[in-house]
């Protein structure tokens, strides 16, 4: 044998250590990591829950993106007819069916603080609903401008 042989001869090899848990060993540790798990758990369900309840509120966005905007007076009957929709699937205890005219614009700035219907353009709007076309001209600018409305409404009415 050679000198190098000898002298690992002798030697052994090392244990390994045994693997450190990554559970916590404390009762404290224990109880926050359980606390931090629920909290996570309820976060969870809870905005899953908003995200299903606000179903309705996306559908109803998606609808207006979509509104032919060549016939601006039938589009703005359109966008009175998807947020009565609204309306009647979100407030079903409210007697909102038979509410017209500048209470229907009432209900609507009611509903939602960051909206004006009951300005000159929704004044218009409930008139022109009930009125023959030809009766009342719909600008581009002003389409847009209740367009907008409608659409602040949808995302922000409690």
């Amino acid at each position: 044998m050679s000198k190098n042989n000898l002298l690992l001869a002798d030697l052994v090899d090392p244990v390994s250590p045994s693997a450190i848990s990554w559970f916590p060993q404390t009762t404290a540790w224990k109880l926050l990591f359980m606390v931090v798990c629920l909290f996570t758990v309820y976060v969870l369900c809870k905005s899953w829950l908003n995200y299903r309840r606000n179903k309705y509120r996306r559908d109803a966005l998606k609808a207006i993106a979509h509104v032919e905007q060549s016939d601006l007076f039938q589009a703005s009957k359109t966008l009175n007819s998807i947020l009565r929709q609204v309306v009647f699937a979100q407030y079903a205890g409210l007697s909102s069916a038979n509410v017209m005219g500048t209470q229907w614009l009432e209900f609507l700035d009611s509903k939602s603080p960051k909206t004006q219907f009951s300005s000159d353009l929704g004044i218009k709007w409930v008139s022109s609903l009930y009125e023959p076309k030809g009766r009342y001209q719909w600008s581009v600018q002003e389409f847009k401008a209740l367009y907008q409305q409608v659409h602040t409404w949808l995302e922000t009415h409690q």
